[in-house]
């Protein structure tokens, strides 16, 4: 169950860049929760916390690029969290 959650938001993550719906895409994180963008470009802050800071900066981000993203598969990750 929590895995086909998980593969729902991760697709959602990536749709809902891609038809800017912005809104929804910040809803994706928690009130509190962080997008840490580990290579960034400098064009964006390489850190946004909580739902607010995401979508503002999306917004800016979405005004100046157009986002499309192939997704064939969505994999599995071994990776284990303190949450888990």
């Amino acid at each position: 169950m929590i895995g086909k959650r998980n593969f729902k938001t991760a697709r959602n993550f990536f749709t809902f860049l891609e038809q800017r719906k912005l809104k929804k895409f910040s809803e994706l994180f928690a009130e509190n929760g962080k997008w840490f963008l580990q290579y960034h470009s400098r064009l964006f802050p390489a850190e946004m916390v909580g739902q607010k800071e995401i979508y503002k900066s999306i917004q800016n981000a979405a005004a100046d690029f157009k986002i499309q993203f192939l997704i064939d598969e969505i994999y599995p990750s071994k990776i284990r969290t303190k949450w888990q």
